[in-house]
């Protein structure tokens, strides 16, 4: 389908690596929320232990995201404690930002 096909190779000219030092690639993704406890995944378990088979109104919850660095493979995975939200995704690519030393810093002038 020629539609189909223009929507693919747009994605390959997009996702493709650049020769310039000055532009970095990121991939940037947010989970859902899990909630931490004693749970069991399905009844399966890696070990001997009980485990609680339902969510009893767990108080603590966690949003994973990642941030990976397309060029280098480095990962950076930040944990939030309230809601998916543009402040939080914000929030995490700063953290990442602060991460790098001055020298990462200063390379780039763009990020895709």
């Amino acid at each position: 389908m020629p539609e189909t096909d223009a929507i693919f190779d747009n994605i390959k000219a997009k996702d493709a690596p650049t020769s310039d030092p000055s532009v970095k690639r990121l991939s940037l993704d947010c989970k859902a929320t899990v909630a931490l406890g004693e749970y069991s995944r399905g009844g399966q378990t890696r070990w001997n232990e009980k485990a609680i088979d339902h969510d009893l109104g767990s108080k603590e919850k966690y949003i994973p995201c990642g941030i990976v660095d397309e060029d280098s493979g480095q990962l950076h995975i930040a944990f939030g404690s309230s809601y998916k939200t543009s402040d939080f995704i914000v929030d995490t690519l700063l953290d990442w930002w602060n991460g790098l030393t001055p020298q990462q810093q200063e390379q780039p002038s763009a990020c895709n």
